[in-house]
C-alpha cells in the first residue's frame, strides 16, 4: 500500500504531497490540472522513463519519494538483491537530473533503474486507457491465465522448468558430440596438444613470480653486492680508533649492565642493549651469508629469460591462468572425447527424459484448459456488469513444440458485440473496451493477485453513467483487497471513493502550477455536481451530487 507521495518540480507540479487511503482513492479535476501529471510521477518513482522535459521549468531536478507498506512477501526481493529491508516501510526515492542523469535509492541504498523497476512490478499494477501492455502482448497472456490457478498448478510449471532445462543441457551436449567425425577430431586433437604442451612446460604455481623476483635480483646484482657490502662494513669493519659498531655497542652494553643493579630503569634499558647487540650480530651473519651465498652467471640469467618467455608465451595462447586453463581443456576433452556407446546411452537418456517432459507439459496444459473454461465464463460475466453487453471472450490454444511454458500458445480472444466473431484482443478493442476487459480480469483475479495497489487511469473514459455505475462497483470490490488509486472523469465513480483528491492549477506572478487537496463535505459535493453537469452546477446537480455520496458514506 502506498502510504505516502511526494512529487517536488515535475511539469506544472512546484511541491505536493498526499496520503492516499488503503482502500478506494479517486482522483478528479478540470481537463489539463495535471491529474496525469501525478499517475507518471507515481510511474516514474518506480522505475519508469521518462524525458528531461518532465523537470519543471527552472529547475535543476524533479524529484519524487514514496513510501509503501512494507510486507513479508517482499522479503525475498530485499535479501536476492542485498538491499536493506524494514519491516514496517518501504522508501523509494527518485530524482532526475536536468543533464539526463537521475539517482534512484531503496531504503537509501543505491539502485540501478532496473532493479528499482522490478520492485515495481511487485508493488503496483498501472492500467490506463492507453497503457494496458499486459493484454496488448499475447506474449503475456498465458502467464496471466495461470495466475487464476493457484498454488497446486505453480508446483508443476516449476517441476516442469526444471526438467526443461535440464533436456535443453542433455540436448545442447548431444548435438555437439555428434557433430561430424572430421570437425570432432580436430577439437580433440587441438586439446590433446594444448594439454601436452602445458603439461610438458610443468609450470608450477607461483613460479613466475619467483622467476621475476630472481631475474630483478640477477640484473641488479651490482648495485645490491655494492649496498650489501657497505652495510656489512659499516657494522663489522673497525674504525680508525679500532674499534667496530657491534663493539662500541657491546660496550655500551657492558657499562649500562655494571649500574643496572641501581635502578630497575636502568636493567630493563640495558636489557634492550643486549638484545639490540644480538640482533646486530645475527643481521651482520645473514648480510655475509646473502653477498656470499649468491652464484649466478649470465648462462644463468639466459635460461631464466627463456623460461620466463615460455610462461608468456603459453599465458598469451591460453590465458592467464595455465593452471585453469589445463584444467578446463581436460574436462572439454573427456566430454568431446566419447565413444559411439556413450553417445547411444545419452541419446536414450534425452528420449526418456523428453518423454517426461512432454507428459508434464500434457498435464500442465489440461489443468490450463479447465481453468480457461471457468475463466471464460467469469470474465464474460463481469463484462456484462461493465455494459460490454453480448460480449464473448475466449482462451484460444494451440499446441506447439515443448519450450519452457510448456506445449501452449494461449492468446485472448474478444468480441465487444453478439453476433460477431471473437478475434484477437490485442487487435480488436478500443482503449475504453481494454481498460473494462482489465477490470474484470483483475475483479476475479483480486485473491490470486499479490499486487497491493492497482491505479486505472482514466478507465471510465468513452462510456456512459450506467456504465460508470457497474465500474465504480468494480472497483469498490476491488478495493476490499487492494489498494486503488483511479483518476477519473464520472460523478458515479468519485462519490464512492473512501478519498477524493482534487486536482488545480492556478496561475500567479505569471507561473502556472499545480495543486493538490483532499476534498469534503461541501466542496466534495461542489466536484461531484461539476463532473454530473459537466459546465456550472445547478441546484439540480448539486442536490443528486449531495445524493450520491450519501449514498456511499
Amino acid at each position: 500500500m502506498l502510504q505516502h507521495l511526494h512529487i517536488e518540480n515535475v511539469a506544472l507540479i512546484r511541491s505536493i504531497s498526499l496520503e492516499p487511503s488503503s482502500n478506494f482513492n479517486v482522483l478528479t479535476g478540470e481537463t489539463g490540472a495535471g491529474k496525469s501529471i501525478i499517475i507518471d510521477s507515481i510511474n516514474f518513482v518506480i522505475g519508469g522513463r521518462v524525458s528531461k522535459d518532465f523537470i519543471k521549468t527552472g529547475a535543476e531536478k524533479a524529484i519524487v519519494e514514496a513510501i509503501f507498506d512494507s510486507k513479508e512477501i517482499f522479503k525475498g526481493f530485499f535479501e536476492e538483491n542485498k538491499l536493506p529491508y524494514e519491516d514496517d516501510s518501504i522508501i523509494i526515492y527518485r530524482e532526475l537530473n536536468t543533464n539526463g542523469k537521475g539517482i534512484s535509492k531503496i531504503n537509501g541504498r543505491l539502485v540501478n533503474n532496473s532493479t528499482l523497476a522490478e520492485l515495481g512490478c511487485l508493488l503496483i499494477d498501472m492500467h490506463g486507457q492507453h497503457d494496458n501492455q499486459t493484454l496488448m502482448k499475447s506474449s503475456l497472456h498465458l502467464p496471466l491465465l495461470d495466475s487464476f490457478t493457484g498454488g497446486d498448478l505453480n508446483c508443476l510449471i516449476s517441476d516442469y522448468k526444471i526438467e526443461y532445462s535440464k533436456l535443453v543441457t542433455l540436448e545442447s551436449n548431444l548435438l555437439f558430440l555428434k557433430k561430424d567425425s572430421e570437425s570432432r577430431k580436430k577439437d580433440v586433437d587441438f586439446l590433446r596438444f594444448q594439454i601436452e604442451e602445458i603439461e610438458t612446460a610443468n609450470i608450477l604455481i607461483g613460479e613466475e613470480e619467483a622467476l621475476e623476483d630472481k631475474r630483478a635480483l640477477m640484473r641488479n646484482w651490482a648495485k645490491i653486492f655494492e649496498g650489501m657490502s657497505f652495510a656489512y662494513s659499516q657494522i663489522t669493519e673497525s674504525t680508525e680508533g679500532g674499534i667496530s659498531a657491534i663493539d662500541l655497542i657491546a660496550n655500551a652494553s657492558m657499562k649500562m649492565n655494571q649500574v643496572s643493579a641501581f635502578n630497575q630503569g636502568i636493567s630493563e634499558l640495558a636489557e634492550k642493549m643486549g638484545e639490540l647487540v644480538f640482533q646486530l650480530q645475527e643481521a651482520s651473519s645473514e648480510i655475509r651469508e646473502y653477498i656470499f651465498g649468491q652464484e649466478f652467471s649470465l648462462e644463468d640469467l639466459n635460461q631464466l629469460e627463456e623460461r620466463l618467455d615460455l610462461i608468456l608465451s603459453l599465458k598469451k595462447k591460453y590465458g592467464e591462468n595455465l593452471h585453469e586453463s589445463l584444467d578446463r581443456a581436460k574436462r572439454e576433452f573427456e566430454e568431446i572425447d566419447i565413444s559411439p556407446e556413450k553417445i547411444y546411452e545419452l541419446e536414450k537418456e534425452v528420449e526418456k527424459i523428453k518423454a517426461d517432459v512432454y507428459l508434464k507439459a500434457q498435464v500442465i496444459s489440461s489443468i490450463r484448459k479447465e481453468v480457461a473454461q471457468r475463466v471464460e465464463k467469469d470474465i464474460v460475466s463481469q463484462l456484462n456488469d461493465l455494459e460490454i453487453k453480448g460480449a464473448t471472450f475466449s482462451c484460444d490454444f494451440v499446441e506447439v513444440e515443448a519450450n519452457i511454458y510448456g506445449i501452449d500458445k494461449m492468446e485472448f480472444m474478444f468480441s465487444a458485440n453478439k453476433g460477431e466473431i471473437a478475434k484477437p484482443l490485442s487487435k480488436i478493442a478500443s482503449g475504453g473496451e481494454m481498460s473494462r476487459v482489465m477490470l474484470a480480469i483483475k475483479s476475479i483475479l483480486a485473491d490470486a493477485d499479490k499486487i497491493p495497489l492497482l491505479i486505472f487511469d482514466e478507465i471510465d473514459s468513452g462510456i456512459s453513467g450506467v456504465a460508470s455505475q457497474m465500474v465504480g462497483q468494480k472497483l469498490l470490490s476491488l478495493a476490499k483487497s487492494h489498494q486503488i488509486i483511479c483518476v477519473s472523469h464520472h460523478a458515479q465513480i468519485a462519490a464512492m471513493a473512501d478519498k477524493h483528491f482534487f486536482v488545480s492549477k492556478e496561475t500567479s506572478d505569471g507561473f502556472t502550477s499545480t495543486s493538490i487537496d483532499v476534498i469534503s463535505g461541501d466542496r466534495r459535493i461542489a466536484e461531484v455536481g461539476r463532473l454530473l453537469s459537466g459546465t456550472h452546477n445547478t441546484q439540480s446537480s448539486i442536490s443528486h451530487a449531495s445524493e450520491l455520496i450519501n449514498k456511499y458514506l
